[in-house]
Parts: C-alpha cells; sequence; structure tokens
C-alpha cells in the first residue's frame, strides 16, 4: 500500500499529512528518530520541496530511507500550517514576492549608486510596481503539469535556499532536492569531501539544464546553464552565503519566469 495519504483542512486552516503506522515509528510525537543520525552527515543541510497534494504519499518514504540518517534536514511548501506527520513543512511560497519587494524598498542604497549588494536604488513609485508585478504574476505562473506543488516548485529554490541556510546556518553543504528522488548520502559525502572546504570554497553543482523565458531567452541553450531542480541542487556555504545578498532582487526579476 500506499505510506501516506492526503489530509483534510481542519478550522485552524492546518492541513496535516498522516502517514501510516510504519512511519510513525520514526516520526514519533517527538520528531524523527535522533538515534538513527549519522554524523557523518552532519555537514550537509537538505532541504525537500514538497506541496500540500503530494506531501503524504512522497515525503515519508524519503524519511523512512535516506533522510533517516541525516540530523539536518527541513521540509519546503507552498502553504502555510502543512505538516507529514510530526515533521513542520515550512512555507516558503505564501507572500514571496511581495515580502521580497518590500525588503528591496527598505534596503535601497540612498545616494543612487549600487551598494555592492546587487540591489539598485528604486524610489516609491518603482518598488510599489514591483510589488504590483510581482503579486500579479503569482497567479499567471503556470506549469503543463496539474499539480500545484509541481506549479510553485521552481518558486521554491531561492527562498527554500536562503531558509535552509538559516535554519542550519554552521552547514557546510547545503542539498536540495525534490519530493520524489533519492540520494546516496554516503556517496555525496564522498563526492563533496573532493571539493574542498565549502565553508571556504564557493561550489554550486547539479545536472546541468537549459532554460528559456528568462532575460530574454528565446531558445532553449541560448542562456547560461543551471543546476536541474528535480535532480538536486548542491550549494557550498560560501556560495550560498555570495548568493544571499541578490535573492530578493532575482525572486522580483524572475517571479513570472522559470
Amino acid at each position: 500500500g500506499t505510506l501516506g495519504s492526503s489530509g483534510g483542512t481542519n478550522g485552524d486552516s492546518t492541513a496535516t499529512a498522516k502517514p501510516d503506522d510504519a512511519v510513525f515509528d520514526i516520526i514519533q510525537a517527538g520528531g524523527r528518530n535522533t538515534a538513527a543520525f549519522d554524523p557523518a552527515f552532519d555537514d550537509v543541510a537538505v532541504a525537500v520541496k514538497t506541496g500540500g497534494e503530494v506531501a503524504a504519499a512522497r515525503v515519508p518514504a524519503q524519511l523512512v530511507t535516506f533522510l533517516r540518517a541525516v540530523r539536518n534536514v527541513m521540509l519546503l511548501g507552498d502553504m502555510p500550517g502543512l505538516r507529514v506527520g510530526d515533521v513542520e513543512v515550512g512555507d516558503v511560497c505564501s507572500g514571496t514576492y511581495e515580502a521580497a519587494a518590500a525588503r528591496l524598498a527598505e534596503a535601497a542604497p540612498v545616494d543612487g549608486d549600487d551598494d555592492g549588494s546587487g540591489l539598485e536604488r528604486r524610489d516609491a513609485a518603482a518598488v510599489a510596481a514591483a510589488l504590483a508585478a510581482a503579486t500579479a504574476a503569482a497567479g499567471r505562473v503556470q506549469a503543463d503539469e496539474g499539480s500545484s506543488g509541481w506549479q510553485a516548485d521552481a518558486q521554491k529554490n531561492l527562498p527554500g535556499i536562503r531558509e535552509l541556510y538559516r535554519r542550519f546556518p554552521s552547514a557546510a553543504w547545503y542539498l536540495m532536492v525534490d519530493d520524489d528522488s533519492y540520494v546516496s548520502m554516503a556517496n555525496l559525502v564522498a563526492g563533496l569531501s573532493q571539493r574542498g572546504d565549502g565553508r571556504r570554497e564557493a561550489v554550486y553543482q547539479g545536472l546541468p539544464n537549459v532554460f528559456r523565458g528568462c532575460d530574454g531567452v528565446r531558445e532553449f541553450g541560448g542562456g547560461p546553464q543551471f543546476a536541474h531542480g528535480g535532480s538536486g541542487i548542491v550549494l557550498s556555504r560560501a556560495a550560498v552565503e555570495r548568493l544571499l545578498p541578490y535573492i530578493d532582487g532575482c525572486i522580483v526579476k524572475y517571479s513570472d519566469c522559470w
């Protein structure tokens, strides 16, 4: 049978995904089974992207297999109040565009010059326009697949990386995977050990992919390659720290493209 089934929504708008009894052996009232954590994986923080429609069916299998031994794990979703058993799913989609535009306004340099953070000065009218565009974009983004979680998947990457870093600031490596992926953590850690010190070396690793629709790129391959989200994205801490000042600007700028 399946490992889980979709839960409903109760009066306080909290949706709960309900795995079966076997899964609750790992996802207990006190949270995950800490006795199973392997110190060999403590330098890696893992974020699993999921959605309210599929979390119960997919995430439990990951929690009881390759994530069972990983201490630093968080789940990223697209709606508030979602849980898989006793594991919270952090909402990184609701209000993302509005909050990013507001922070851009507050962080804008007063002298009109770039302050080195990657955020250009914006007057009140420009910020209002960016906010309106971002809000409208949230409703425009559509994908061929029917799942709302899939449609919002790309919008979880940037805020998800920031939240993963905020939650686990001492990790050397950050891994983001989809909820239908399996990772050999031993192989991953062995491979990363060949890449140097993630706290010092800026590393961005994954399966190369191409895009169109952003930055005026009309044909696949016409722009730079990026790491394919479905097969996993790895960033070193040094790379994440270089990325952080640009995240809000990218959220707003790329809010309506993939």
